[in-house]
């Protein structure tokens, strides 16, 4: 028996859903590595920071002129993460524009698309809905 649409359109939308979910899971690991790497050099800054403390001089001013370095370093690497982030969010947004598009274009009949032509959304588009803060 032949699948209708709409068991054929359930069955992509739970692959993509198990693609998309394995992703997301790559890129979180790759977020975490960037993390990760500059975690060595902030642990190095916070040791050679702690080591030419003195004793006799824990104020607030000399502790946080020792920790600017640290903070640096801190922003570099969170900067990086975002940075790689919002790349591959624009790289997924260029696949999901073409995916979903082309998702309907092959389930849909010919009678369909006939009278309800597909309209697909740029990938810039996309990107901007993705990086739209609601609140």
């Amino acid at each position: 028996m032949m699948q209708t649409v709409n068991e054929r359109l359930r069955d992509e939308s739970i692959a993509h859903a198990v693609w998309i979910s394995r992703y997301s899971t790559g890129v979180a690991a790759r977020m975490v590595k960037i993390l990760n790497d500059s975690d060595a050099e902030l642990t190095a800054r916070l040791l050679i920071a702690l080591d030419s403390l003195d004793p006799g001089s824990f104020t607030v001013k000399r502790l946080e002129s020792l920790l600017a370095s640290v903070r640096e370093v801190n922003r570099t690497a969170i900067n990086s993460m975002f940075t790689s982030l919002s790349g591959e969010l624009n790289e997924l947004a260029i696949y999901e524009a073409g995916y979903q598009l082309s998702l309907f274009d092959s389930l849909l009949p010919d009678f369909v698309a006939d009278v309800h032509p597909l309209v697909g959304i740029s990938s810039d588009a996309l990107y901007a809905a993705a990086m739209a803060r609601p609140f």
